[in-house]
């Protein structure tokens, strides 16, 4: 059965998911000594400072519905960051811990929406774009959900 999910109650959905995650926070907690913040939309004039991350950006993207579509569309941004400038350095090998703590999280993140999705919606494609060198400390990995509402016949697809 469709869901009749609109754009707006699918990032609420996902946004309360992503903030109610115990798994997550605990993560976090135990990880950086705090919880992650959570953000519906930003203003990238006035970015959030080190001190709200890790953290999660939740945004639409696109919406694709019509009539020669087996299902109604949603691109869903999900970015997840964390500020991290630790480096262990063993013999000719120098890591950068914050790549491993941004993949953990962003797994975590994953599994957050994941378990969010509303019954008789799905996640037909899964995008991750990673950056970990251009705004070091910060280290971003931003997925695009594409989440999916079948049709049924004589669905109106424009409501």
């Amino acid at each position: 059965e469709r869901s009749d999910m609109n754009i707006t109650t699918l990032i609420n959905a996902l946004r309360d998911g992503i903030k109610n995650n115990a798994p997550l926070a605990a993560w976090c907690v135990a990880t950086y000594a705090k919880s992650h913040t959570v953000y519906k939309g930003m203003d990238a004039r006035n970015p959030p400072p080190e001190t709200s991350y890790p953290l999660v950006h939740i945004f639409p993207i696109r919406k694709t519905a019509g009539y020669e579509l087996a299902s109604e569309d949603h691109g869903i941004g999900v970015t997840c960051g964390v500020f991290d400038s630790t480096v262990t350095i063993s013999g000719i090998v120098s890591e950068y811990g914050g790549i491993d703590n941004l993949e953990a999280f962003r797994k975590l993140v994953e599994t957050a929406v994941v378990a969010a999705i509303p019954t008789g919606s799905r996640i037909d494609l899964l995008t991750i774009e990673y950056e970990t060198i251009e705004f070091f400390p910060f280290l971003l990995a931003s997925m695009e959900f594409k989440i999916a509402d079948d049709y049924s016949q004589g669905d109106d697809v424009f409501k």
